[in-house]
Protein backbone atom coordinates (compact mmCIF):
# COMPACT_ATOMS: atom_id res chain seq x y z
CA UNK A 1 0.00 0.00 0.00
CA UNK A 2 2.92 2.13 0.85
CA UNK A 3 5.07 2.30 -2.86
CA UNK A 4 8.22 4.29 -0.64
CA UNK A 5 8.43 1.05 1.30
CA UNK A 6 7.27 -1.42 -1.15
CA UNK A 7 10.17 -0.04 -3.24
CA UNK A 8 12.29 -1.83 -0.44
CA UNK A 9 10.06 -4.58 0.48
CA UNK A 10 10.38 -3.44 4.04
CA UNK A 11 7.87 -4.27 5.52
CA UNK A 12 8.18 -7.93 4.86
CA UNK A 13 12.15 -8.00 5.53
CA UNK A 14 11.60 -6.51 8.94
CA UNK A 15 8.85 -8.93 9.91
CA UNK A 16 11.44 -11.73 8.55
CA UNK A 17 14.05 -10.17 10.63
CA UNK A 18 11.54 -10.17 14.17
CA UNK A 19 10.68 -13.53 13.43
CA UNK A 20 14.09 -15.15 12.75
CA UNK A 21 15.28 -13.60 16.10
CA UNK A 22 11.98 -14.13 18.17
CA UNK A 23 10.34 -17.19 17.23
CA UNK A 24 12.75 -19.56 18.33
CA UNK A 25 13.27 -18.44 22.11
CA UNK A 26 9.38 -19.34 22.79
CA UNK A 27 6.76 -16.87 25.32
CA UNK A 28 8.19 -15.06 27.95
CA UNK A 29 11.28 -13.94 26.48
CA UNK A 30 12.88 -10.77 25.59
CA UNK A 31 12.43 -8.93 22.25
CA UNK A 32 14.46 -7.51 19.88
CA UNK A 33 14.96 -3.89 19.33
CA UNK A 34 14.55 -1.32 16.52
CA UNK A 35 18.44 -1.26 15.96
CA UNK A 36 19.24 -4.83 16.16
CA UNK A 37 16.36 -5.32 13.08
CA UNK A 38 17.57 -2.44 11.42
CA UNK A 39 21.33 -3.54 11.79
CA UNK A 40 19.56 -7.28 10.43
CA UNK A 41 17.58 -5.73 7.22
CA UNK A 42 19.41 -2.49 6.32
CA UNK A 43 21.84 -2.68 2.83
CA UNK A 44 24.22 0.14 1.59
CA UNK A 45 22.42 3.35 0.59
CA UNK A 46 19.38 1.95 2.14
CA UNK A 47 17.90 4.47 4.41
CA UNK A 48 17.37 3.32 7.87
CA UNK A 49 14.43 5.17 8.35
CA UNK A 50 12.80 3.41 5.63
CA UNK A 51 12.48 0.33 8.15
CA UNK A 52 11.81 2.08 11.46
CA UNK A 53 8.77 3.45 9.84
CA UNK A 54 7.98 0.10 7.95
CA UNK A 55 8.15 -1.79 11.47
CA UNK A 56 6.05 0.99 13.37
CA UNK A 57 3.36 0.55 10.62
CA UNK A 58 3.16 -3.28 11.11
CA UNK A 59 3.18 -3.02 14.40
CA UNK A 60 -0.52 -1.19 14.41
CA UNK A 61 -1.45 -3.71 12.20
CA UNK A 62 -0.11 -6.99 12.74
CA UNK A 63 -1.65 -9.87 14.53
CA UNK A 64 0.63 -11.47 16.48
CA UNK A 65 3.37 -8.96 16.68
CA UNK A 66 3.82 -7.67 20.02
CA UNK A 67 5.54 -4.07 21.31
CA UNK A 68 6.16 -3.34 24.35
CA UNK A 69 8.65 -0.01 24.12
CA UNK A 70 11.32 -0.58 21.71
CA UNK A 71 11.19 -4.61 22.02
CA UNK A 72 9.36 -6.16 19.39
CA UNK A 73 8.48 -10.20 19.00
CA UNK A 74 6.03 -12.68 17.24
CA UNK A 75 3.79 -14.85 19.66
CA UNK A 76 1.45 -17.66 19.09
CA UNK A 77 -1.14 -15.46 20.83
CA UNK A 78 -2.78 -12.73 19.26
CA UNK A 79 -1.70 -9.39 19.89
CA UNK A 80 -4.33 -7.38 21.96
CA UNK A 81 -2.87 -4.28 20.73
CA UNK A 82 -5.35 -5.67 17.56
CA UNK A 83 -7.83 -6.62 20.26
CA UNK A 84 -7.91 -3.20 21.90
CA UNK A 85 -8.38 -1.73 18.45
CA UNK A 86 -11.41 -3.74 18.05
CA UNK A 87 -12.49 -3.44 21.04
CA UNK A 88 -12.44 0.76 20.70
CA UNK A 89 -14.26 0.74 17.80
CA UNK A 90 -17.38 -1.68 18.88
CA UNK A 91 -17.76 -1.17 22.59
CA UNK A 92 -17.53 2.39 23.25
CA UNK A 93 -18.63 5.59 21.25
CA UNK A 94 -19.02 9.03 21.20
CA UNK A 95 -21.14 9.45 24.42
CA UNK A 96 -18.81 7.38 26.00
CA UNK A 97 -15.65 9.59 25.06
CA UNK A 98 -17.80 12.25 25.76
CA UNK A 99 -18.31 11.23 29.57
CA UNK A 100 -15.03 10.54 29.99
CA UNK A 101 -13.54 14.10 28.48
CA UNK A 102 -16.17 15.75 31.22
CA UNK A 103 -14.56 13.60 33.70
CA UNK A 104 -11.05 14.51 33.09
CA UNK A 105 -11.65 18.17 32.44
CA UNK A 106 -13.95 18.54 35.99
CA UNK A 107 -10.51 16.48 37.58
CA UNK A 108 -8.19 19.72 36.12
CA UNK A 109 -6.66 22.15 39.38
CA UNK A 110 -6.00 24.45 39.98
CA UNK A 111 -8.31 26.75 38.34
CA UNK A 112 -6.65 29.67 37.53
CA UNK A 113 -8.27 32.88 38.22
CA UNK A 114 -11.74 31.42 37.98
CA UNK A 115 -13.92 31.14 40.81
CA UNK A 116 -15.70 28.00 39.33
CA UNK A 117 -16.08 25.96 36.61
CA UNK A 118 -18.72 24.59 34.63
CA UNK A 119 -18.28 21.99 32.19
CA UNK A 120 -20.65 20.49 29.87
CA UNK A 121 -24.06 21.94 30.91
CA UNK A 122 -27.17 20.90 29.54
CA UNK A 123 -28.43 24.14 29.77
CA UNK A 124 -28.98 27.45 31.09
CA UNK A 125 -29.96 25.68 34.56
CA UNK A 126 -26.60 24.11 35.29
CA UNK A 127 -24.28 27.51 35.18
CA UNK A 128 -25.00 29.50 38.39
CA UNK A 129 -25.96 33.12 38.31
CA UNK A 130 -23.48 34.53 41.30
CA UNK A 131 -21.35 37.62 41.57
CA UNK A 132 -18.48 36.58 43.48
CA UNK A 133 -16.09 35.42 40.90
CA UNK A 134 -15.79 35.19 37.09
CA UNK A 135 -16.82 31.37 36.16
CA UNK A 136 -15.51 28.99 32.98
CA UNK A 137 -18.16 27.09 31.05
CA UNK A 138 -16.79 24.40 28.74
CA UNK A 139 -19.23 24.17 25.96
CA UNK A 140 -19.93 20.27 25.11
CA UNK A 141 -17.86 18.82 21.91
CA UNK A 142 -21.39 18.56 20.57
CA UNK A 143 -21.44 22.67 20.41
CA UNK A 144 -18.26 23.22 18.75
CA UNK A 145 -16.83 26.32 17.58
CA UNK A 146 -15.13 27.33 13.96
CA UNK A 147 -12.31 29.79 13.74
CA UNK A 148 -13.58 33.43 11.82
CA UNK A 149 -17.36 32.06 11.83
CA UNK A 150 -19.74 34.76 13.85
CA UNK A 151 -22.63 32.17 14.72
CA UNK A 152 -21.70 28.38 15.15
CA UNK A 153 -22.91 25.90 17.41
CA UNK A 154 -20.66 27.41 20.59
CA UNK A 155 -21.58 30.86 20.56
CA UNK A 156 -25.48 30.34 20.03
CA UNK A 157 -25.15 28.04 23.07
CA UNK A 158 -23.11 30.51 24.68
CA UNK A 159 -25.82 32.94 23.93
CA UNK A 160 -28.92 30.92 25.91
CA UNK A 161 -26.57 30.16 28.76
CA UNK A 162 -25.56 34.16 29.35
CA UNK A 163 -29.56 35.00 28.64
CA UNK A 164 -30.69 32.79 31.40
CA UNK A 165 -30.38 31.19 34.70
CA UNK A 166 -32.15 28.53 36.71
CA UNK A 167 -35.23 30.85 37.62
CA UNK A 168 -35.12 33.90 35.04
CA UNK A 169 -32.70 36.12 32.96
CA UNK A 170 -29.29 35.71 34.46
CA UNK A 171 -28.41 39.05 36.49
CA UNK A 172 -24.54 38.92 36.30
CA UNK A 173 -23.53 38.13 32.76
CA UNK A 174 -20.18 39.65 32.71
CA UNK A 175 -19.18 37.19 35.09
CA UNK A 176 -19.00 34.43 31.96
CA UNK A 177 -16.22 33.34 30.34
CA UNK A 178 -16.90 30.06 27.86
CA UNK A 179 -14.04 27.43 26.38
CA UNK A 180 -15.58 25.70 23.09
CA UNK A 181 -13.91 22.75 21.39
CA UNK A 182 -12.26 22.98 17.72
CA UNK A 183 -14.50 21.18 15.39
CA UNK A 184 -11.64 19.72 13.40
CA UNK A 185 -9.85 17.83 16.41
CA UNK A 186 -12.73 16.44 18.04
CA UNK A 187 -12.78 13.23 16.09
CA UNK A 188 -8.92 12.40 16.26
CA UNK A 189 -9.65 12.91 20.55
CA UNK A 190 -12.93 10.86 20.56
CA UNK A 191 -10.76 8.06 19.07
CA UNK A 192 -8.29 8.29 21.82
CA UNK A 193 -10.16 8.04 24.32
CA UNK A 194 -12.59 5.29 23.05
CA UNK A 195 -8.91 3.58 22.79
CA UNK A 196 -7.72 3.86 26.31
CA UNK A 197 -11.47 2.77 27.22
CA UNK A 198 -10.40 -0.25 25.66
CA UNK A 199 -7.05 -0.75 27.08
CA UNK A 200 -8.63 -0.30 30.74
CA UNK A 201 -11.24 -2.65 29.88
CA UNK A 202 -8.75 -5.36 28.97
CA UNK A 203 -6.71 -4.61 32.53
CA UNK A 204 -10.50 -4.83 34.43
CA UNK A 205 -10.97 -8.34 32.33
CA UNK A 206 -7.47 -9.29 32.41
CA UNK A 207 -8.45 -12.47 34.90
CA UNK A 208 -11.01 -13.35 32.09
CA UNK A 209 -9.23 -12.87 29.29
CA UNK A 210 -6.28 -15.00 30.66
CA UNK A 211 -3.66 -12.53 29.94
CA UNK A 212 0.06 -13.47 30.40
CA UNK A 213 2.32 -11.01 32.58
CA UNK A 214 3.88 -9.59 29.33
CA UNK A 215 0.17 -8.61 28.21
CA UNK A 216 -1.25 -7.27 31.38
CA UNK A 217 2.70 -5.01 31.15
CA UNK A 218 1.64 -4.16 27.63
CA UNK A 219 -1.76 -3.48 28.65
CA UNK A 220 -0.34 -0.89 31.40
CA UNK A 221 1.95 0.29 29.37
CA UNK A 222 -0.81 1.11 26.72
CA UNK A 223 -3.21 2.74 29.02
CA UNK A 224 -0.92 4.95 30.62
CA UNK A 225 0.32 6.24 26.92
CA UNK A 226 -3.11 6.87 25.30
CA UNK A 227 -3.94 8.39 28.66
CA UNK A 228 -1.21 11.14 28.44
CA UNK A 229 -2.35 11.61 24.72
CA UNK A 230 -6.03 12.65 25.71
CA UNK A 231 -4.48 14.92 28.01
CA UNK A 232 -2.41 16.66 25.35
CA UNK A 233 -5.15 16.41 22.77
CA UNK A 234 -7.54 18.04 25.86
CA UNK A 235 -5.06 21.47 24.87
CA UNK A 236 -5.42 21.25 20.97
CA UNK A 237 -9.09 20.27 20.69
CA UNK A 238 -10.33 22.98 23.70
CA UNK A 239 -8.87 25.96 21.95
CA UNK A 240 -11.33 28.78 21.81
CA UNK A 241 -11.89 31.07 24.32
CA UNK A 242 -15.10 33.16 23.87
CA UNK A 243 -15.92 36.40 25.83
CA UNK A 244 -18.80 37.88 25.67
CA UNK A 245 -18.57 41.99 24.63
CA UNK A 246 -21.23 44.73 24.68
CA UNK A 247 -21.20 48.24 24.06
CA UNK A 248 -23.12 50.79 26.04
CA UNK A 249 -26.61 51.01 25.34
CA UNK A 250 -26.46 48.34 22.64
CA UNK A 251 -28.23 45.28 23.03
CA UNK A 252 -26.44 43.10 20.83
CA UNK A 253 -23.32 40.76 21.94
CA UNK A 254 -20.16 40.17 20.29
CA UNK A 255 -17.78 37.30 20.68
CA UNK A 256 -14.06 38.17 20.96
CA UNK A 257 -12.07 35.09 19.78
CA UNK A 258 -8.78 34.24 21.87
CA UNK A 259 -6.63 31.02 22.11
CA UNK A 260 -5.12 30.25 25.11
CA UNK A 261 -1.03 29.29 24.61
CA UNK A 262 1.50 29.17 26.74
CA UNK A 263 2.06 26.47 30.32
CA UNK A 264 -0.14 25.42 32.68
CA UNK A 265 -3.99 23.36 32.47
CA UNK A 266 -6.37 24.17 30.61
CA UNK A 267 -8.02 26.83 33.07
CA UNK A 268 -4.59 28.41 33.69
CA UNK A 269 -3.85 28.63 30.05
CA UNK A 270 -7.40 31.04 29.15
CA UNK A 271 -6.76 32.65 32.57
CA UNK A 272 -3.57 33.86 31.51
CA UNK A 273 -4.39 34.37 27.94
CA UNK A 274 -7.47 36.68 28.78
CA UNK A 275 -5.59 38.55 31.55
CA UNK A 276 -3.19 39.59 29.19
CA UNK A 277 -5.79 41.11 26.69
CA UNK A 278 -7.29 42.77 30.01
CA UNK A 279 -10.39 40.52 29.53
CA UNK A 280 -10.40 38.94 32.55
CA UNK A 281 -9.50 41.21 35.55
CA UNK A 282 -9.27 39.45 38.44
CA UNK A 283 -8.60 42.46 40.29
CA UNK A 284 -8.29 46.49 40.52
CA UNK A 285 -6.07 48.80 41.66
CA UNK A 286 -7.65 52.17 42.63
CA UNK A 287 -6.22 54.31 39.99
CA UNK A 288 -8.03 52.01 37.38
CA UNK A 289 -11.36 52.20 39.32
CA UNK A 290 -10.78 56.11 39.59
CA UNK A 291 -10.26 56.05 35.85
CA UNK A 292 -13.37 53.80 34.97
CA UNK A 293 -15.62 55.67 37.05
CA UNK A 294 -14.60 58.94 35.24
Amino acid sequence: ENKQLGRYSATRRVARAVFMATAPRGEGTNGVDLKTITLGVAQPGESPGTFGDALRRLSNDATYLYVDGAQYWFSPRPNIIRTAAGMAASNFGADDADIEVRRRIQAIRPLGSFKGVHVFPDGPGDVSDDDDGVRLVVLPMTKPHISGETTTAATTAAVEILAQRNAGPRLNRNMLVFLAAHEAPISELREGVCLYLAWQSILDKKDAMNLTPTDVKLAESKAKETSETINSRLIETFQFALVPQQEAGKREIVWHQSKPTGNGNLFERVARKLESEERLISSYGGTRVRMELD
